[in-house]
Order: structure tokens, then C-alpha cells, then sequence
């Protein structure tokens, strides 16, 4: 996944899909939002507490399509942290989930 997005418009996505998301929940799933980027040229961000859900779309630019879970609370804190006006994200993965320590290992890059 390859995408490139205003900053403060994901800012405002990741943290409206930040409060659904229960901060501690059974399954850690519950706890990430889903970013999806389409063919369309949109970034869908989905998160859900297993009672309410949220689904919003953003446009974006796409180069590479494809998804990721990740901890809607990590999310925020990389967007807030960030400066500038646009926001490439790519190649992000998953390594480890290490709930015990409240890490989340995360390789790629947000230049």
C-alpha cells in the first residue's frame, strides 16, 4: 500500500475511529482501525466496539492499493506528531502485537 493524504483530514478520520475503538477489548482486532486504499482513489478508515461502527472515506492519492490494521491509538499519535501538510504512507506491516507490553512493532514508512 502506497498512499498520499492530507494530514489533518486523516487526523480528524483516525480520531473519530480512535473513540469507537475500546482501548482495551478480548480481541486486539477491536482496538485497530481498518485503513483500506482503493483503486478509486479513497482511503477508507472502519473501526467498531462490536455495538457501534464507523466507516468513513477520504480521497487520497493512490498509487498502491491495499489494507492495514493498525492500533487506532498508535495511528493518532504518528498523524499528530507529523508535520507538514500531506502524508505518504507506504509499505506498512505488522511485525508484533505484544499486548502484555502495550506494543505494537511496526515496519515500513511515514516520511
Amino acid at each position: 500500500m502506497k498512499i498520499q493524504v492530507n494530514r489533518q483530514e486523516a487526523l480528524a478520520l483516525a480520531k473519530a475511529a480512535e473513540s469507537i475503538a475500546p482501548g482495551k477489548a478480548v480481541m486486539d482486532e477491536l482496538r485497530c482501525v481498518l485503513l483500506e486504499a482503493g483503486e478509486d482513489n479513497t482511503l477508507t478508515m472502519a473501526a467498531t466496539n462490536m455495538e457501534v461502527a464507523l466507516e468513513r472515506r477520504m480521497q487520497a492519492q493512490v498509487r498502491e492499493g491495499g489494507s492495514l490494521l493498525m492500533g487506532a491509538k498508535l495511528f493518532v499519535g504518528m498523524l499528530s506528531l507529523l508535520g507538514g501538510e500531506t502524508v505518504t504512507i507506504q509499505n506498512l506491516e505488522v511485525v508484533k502485537v505484544d499486548p502484555e507490553l502495550n506494543m505494537l512493532v511496526v515496519r515500513g514508512a511515514i516520511p
